[in-house]
């Protein structure tokens, strides 16, 4: 995907800050996007976002784990911090994600964005910096750096109901150390997902509903223990709106009944397979889905499978 270069997007800041400096008094009222600096403290309470500004480009290390430039501290089970672009195209977003996961995946701190990754053709084929070639003689090049470009941001945090601090190193912006906090709330909830039906020892299901009318299926995180050796295994995850009727067997199984919206895949004689991880949902869901929504999934293993640990996030969208 290609990028704005840093001119037209430093002048289009330019343009909003020049705007906002010839206001009238209406205007003047609304509160200034909080300017970044290159250490970045972050304090929440509770789920919230904000809006904030980089006057110049920033980057990190690009290494999904033990990244030397997040941190993450604070109790709850799934932490999370996104910082994603404002005024931009779906091609020219810039975006940081940063995620702690619960202890049953190993607490594990997360970091992905958009990145400098780029590639190179032989035949002069023109290949955006974040773009893998589909053909002809071109190599993939491994990111170094993730890229946030100058501009406006909505910066938006995950809590589980306890304090939590994101501290950013985001070089070449200025020195010094900012602190903020989120001003406006979203509504959010986690909740294990037990157990449900499955089919003798070869396939488990789980899954559960919140009751939050502002909130919609953000994040599924889940482990289990199969065999050693199975001919196939497959997992999937579900998203349904029942509206008090009783969920149809396997409601949560391979192919989700019903449901509103899912995944599911398969592999055959996969070798030692562990299971676990987390699925993120985004994207709005059609209208007439809002209200109660049940997240939930299945693993099937032709040899045995043993869920261990499910838990469910809902949380409301940031405005667009």
């Amino acid at each position: 995907m290609s990028k704005h270069p840093s001119m037209l997007r430093a002048t289009a800041l330019g343009a909003l800050l020049a705007a906002a400096a010839l206001s009238g008094p209406a205007d003047a009222r609304k509160p200034r996007p909080v300017e970044l600096t290159e250490t970045t403290v972050v304090t929440a309470t509770h789920s919230s976002w904000v809006d904030v500004a980089l006057y110049d480009d920033a980057v990190l290390a690009a290494r999904p784990e033990h990244n030397p430039d997040v941190d993450v501290a604070g109790s709850g089970r799934l932490l999370g911090l996104t910082l994603r672009s404002l005024g931009t195209g779906f091609a020219d977003t810039d975006e940081l994600s940063v995620y702690r996961l619960p202890a049953f995946l190993g607490s594990r701190q997360l970091t992905e964005g958009t990145t400098d990754a780029g590639s190179s053709c032989s035949d002069g084929t023109p290949v955006g910096p974040t773009t893998v070639p589909v053909g002809g003689n071109c190599t993939y090049k491994e990111p170094k750096h993730i890229v946030l470009h100058e501009g406006l941001y909505r910066l938006s945090v995950l809590t589980d109901g306890s304090p939590v601090t994101f501290t950013l190193t985001l070089h070449g912006l200025d020195s010094g150390s900012r602190e903020l906090t989120p001003t406006h709330a979203l509504a959010s909830t986690q909740q294990t997902l037990p157990k449900l039906d499955g089919a003798g020892t070869n396939l488990v299901t789980f899954g559960a509903t919140a009751h939050l009318a502002k909130a919609e299926p953000a994040y599924l995180l889940a482990a289990a223990k199969g065999s050693a050796n199975p001919t196939y295994y497959e997992e999937s995850v579900c998203v349904r709106q029942d509206g008090g009727v009783p969920a149809p067997p396997l409601a949560f199984g391979p192919h989700c009944p019903n449901g509103v919206a899912g995944s599911y895949s398969y592999r055959l004689n996969p070798g030692p397979t562990s299971y676990g991880g987390m699925s993120v949902f985004s994207g709005s869901l059609l209208p007439g889905h809002e209200g109660d929504y049940a997240i939930g999934g299945s693993f099937g293993d032709s040899g045995g499978i043993t869920l261990t640990n499910a838990l469910g996030v809902w949380m409301e969208p940031t405005p667009a």
